[in-house]
């Protein structure tokens, strides 16, 4: 306790403060666990936009792809963000920071999460579109 009281005394005397809240010293960024999955079918899409995301996703977020691949079927005209866990407190922050508005995003629990992936990317025909709208910050 000592150490603290002295730590505070020499920041004080020093004139250094602790960070003013909403200033970027004082964000936190909150790690997210990615899958990245080709709805498209152009070859490279998510590898390109998995890019773009981790550029836009700062200073908030710190973004993790753990899996790329290929979704269901390559007919996905719009990219999506699929809630992987019950608790997807960050969805409609995460999916506006990367350009996507609140109607494209959606829950759905992976049966086995082995992984702990919190997010799927479901990257549509748009994706283009939506990088060169949300340049990274």
């Amino acid at each position: 306790m000592l150490a603290f009281v002295g730590s505070f005394v020499i920041n004080f005397m020093q004139g250094e403060s602790a960070p003013v809240p909403g200033t970027p010293e004082a964000i936190v960024p909150v790690s997210l666990r990615i899958q990245m999955l080709n709805g498209c079918g152009i070859p490279g899409a998510a590898s390109t936009f998995s890019r773009h995301v981790k550029a836009s996703a700062g200073p908030d977020f710190i973004v993790d792809v753990l899996d790329e691949g290929n979704f269901e079927s390559f007919q996905q005209e719009k990219t999506l963000l699929i809630a992987r866990k019950a608790k997807h407190d960050h969805a409609a922050h995460f999916a506006a920071k990367i350009g996507l508005t609140p109607d494209r995003v959606s829950f759905k629990e992976l049966e086995s999460n082995f992984y702990d992936i919190d997010y799927s990317l479901v990257v549509g025909a748009d994706y283009e579109k939506l990088m060169a709208a949300k340049k990274p910050n």
